[in-house]
């Protein structure tokens, strides 16, 4: 999983256009407990009732752009979320602004693992028209494209199209067979109303901010053919969390699907859930796959898009693995790792957090530019 440096939106001004009523159901297994605790995480956040949690660009002042706003690199409109407990664990450690400091000194032995209250959230958006149906690419375990190279949503081979409940109601767009997605034309594989989607209504500010962004305004161009407006909307295609327990914690994610999950659980029983994959770990190379292989646990929209590594592709990575070497200096971050980790001699731990470490490196860079100018 990626909690790296993220574009963001404002925290307020973001009205909820619809929220699912969640069902209270019995818990049979720790996996249906988790999945109910993250539903009600992402859909706090869509409400706009997460009070205590703070968003990653209020932590982390003077955040370089991230790295989906590069040129040639898909975009992504993200945001990291971190709640009372991790931004306590982020100050107490010097997480913040502190870790240039060490960077030549010998690897303390705190800071390694989040404290058990500790949650973070991030939130993957898609833009939506408020007129006419949006494509959403597709992804399909089985034919989403070659495996041994880079596997984002560019390259999935076909889309969904989504529209608001107005437009299902007066336009069905039955004669349409493809739909321009990045200027690359993709059959329809299903439509879909915009209810099968956690959605947030854009105001005049949340559009202003976004299309300030470079990823967001990228997307943005490449999805509608213009820039976010207000009475567009936001929806959710993706996310990742993970619940402290001051060791390799409880890593979840999701996914939204026009279909219900085929290869993995759902996320929850309502009807909006069952739209959205759901797979979480707790261990970097247990329960084993099938082939005997270390566990995998990733998400397409967020680990898709990387390139496969010493004969590991994207699919077979697990999110502990990966985390388990966030560290200052960050190395190797965008290698596909699985099986258990360790971090690099003479690295400061960060809490299985990318975050801070990609920042005090962009931070570092940027001084160490400025000094030999």
């Amino acid at each position: 999983m990626y909690f790296g440096e993220q574009i963001v939106r404002p925290a307020v001004l973001v009205a909820c256009f619809f929220l699912t009523t969640v069902t209270t159901a019995q818990v049979a297994t720790p996996e249906d407990s988790y999945a109910q605790q993250f539903s009600n995480t992402v859909q706090m956040h869509i409400a706009g009732s997460s009070d205590e949690w703070l968003e990653k660009a209020a932590i982390f002042s003077d955040t370089p752009n991230d790295i989906s706003s590069l040129a040639g690199v898909a975009p992504l409109m993200l945001e990291t979320w971190f709640n009372d407990a991790s931004q306590r664990f982020l100050i107490e450690n010097d997480l913040l602004a502190g870790l240039q400091k060490h960077r030549f000194k010998e690897t303390p032995s705190q800071n390694q693992y989040l404290p058990n209250d500790a949650k973070v959230l991030l939130l993957s958006w898609w833009p939506v028209s408020a007129k006419g149906a949006t494509p959403i690419p597709v992804w399909q375990a089985k034919n989403s494209g070659a495996v041994e190279r880079s596997n984002g949503y560019l390259h999935w081979p076909t889309a969904a199209l989504v529209q608001t409940l107005e437009q299902t109601k007066t336009e069905t767009l039955t004669d349409i067979s493809q739909v321009a997605v990045a200027g690359k034309f993709r059959p329809i594989s299903h439509r879909a109303s915009l209810n099968s989607l956690f959605h947030i209504l854009v105001t005049e500010s949340v559009a202003a901010h976004w299309n300030e962004q470079k990823a967001g305004n990228k997307l943005s161009r490449m999805v509608l053919g213009r820039p976010l407006r207000a009475g567009d909307f936001l929806a959710l295609v993706a996310a990742h969390g993970v619940w402290g327990d001051s060791g390799n914690g409880h890593w979840l994610t999701l996914w939204w699907q026009p279909d219900k999950p085929a290869e993995l659980m759902p996320l929850g029983p309502s009807d909006i859930e069952q739209h959205y994959a759901f797979d979480s770990c707790s261990d970097s190379t247990l329960p084993r796959e099938p082939d005997g292989s270390p566990n995998s646990c990733f998400n397409p929209w967020l680990e898709g898009g990387l390139v496969s590594h010493s004969g590991i592709t994207p699919r077979q990575s697990n999110c502990i693995s990966c985390h388990a070497r966030a560290s200052f200096p960050p190395q190797d971050f965008l290698n596909v790792t699985q099986g258990e980790q360790h971090i690099p001699p003479n690295s400061l731990p960060t809490g299985m957090l990318w975050s801070p470490a990609l920042r005090a490196r962009d931070m570092t860079t940027h001084h160490d530019e400025a000094i030999f100018r």
